[in-house]
């Protein structure tokens, strides 16, 4: 119930969200995460090594690039769901609600285009959750590689944006990582949605 009503409130969310972004905060690619700054970042290393930008953060690319991310996101969960897989599933309890709005506010301000990396302190929402996960191991060795997969990526995502010149030679790393966080928590929250959907029982944690 939880998931359905934060999901029904996303499309809301996301346009007060994107108008705050558009009448008062500025943006940038220095020390930024979203869909335009991998783009943006290749443009400033060619600039810094005397070559011309290439200007795809201007053009459809982004966005063409972040849908395609989020289908096959999709994609990812309803194959998941069809094959009775366990792994990922939120718990009904506070690291799982914490859970939900990490995960849906890390892709939700990704696809608002370039934010300042210090709202991805609401990744550490997830964390509680990806602890359980590890604590609770799933039978099923790939299960248990795509939880333990997906707290590997957090973390890292977290640990290398922090670098404190957003565009050193480490770069494209962050950026590569950023779009596979998107993909995977936008699968995850998918698949739990699905689950929720069709009625299938989360565990309960005090």
């Amino acid at each position: 119930m939880c998931l359905g009503s934060f999901v029904a409130a996303l499309p809301r969310f996301g346009y007060e969200i994107r108008s705050l972004n558009s009448a008062e905060l500025p943006t940038t690619f220095i020390l930024s995460y979203g869909y335009k700054a991998l783009f943006l970042g290749v443009d400033h290393l060619r600039s810094e090594a005397g070559l011309s930008p290439i200007g795809l953060a201007d053009t459809w690319v982004p966005a063409a690039t972040a849908a395609l991310m989020v289908i096959g996101a999709t994609a990812v969960a309803v194959v998941s769901f069809r094959n009775g897989r366990e792994f990922c599933s939120i718990d009904i309890s506070v690291a799982g609600t914490a859970f939900i709005f990490g995960a849906g506010i890390y892709c939700g301000t990704y696809l608002l285009g370039t934010n300042f990396v210090y709202r991805l302190m609401f990744l550490l929402l997830c964390v509680p959750q990806l602890l359980d996960w590890q604590g609770r191991r799933c039978a099923d060795r790939v299960d248990r590689i795509a939880e333990l997969g997906l707290f590997g990526t957090v973390l890292g995502v977290l640990w290398l944006n922090g670098n404190a010149n957003g565009h050193s030679t480490f770069l494209l790393l962050p950026q590569f990582l950023n779009w596979l966080l998107l993909f995977c928590l936008a699968a995850v929250l998918m698949l739990n949605l699905l689950r929720t959907f069709a009625g299938t029982p989360a565990a309960s944690l005090p």
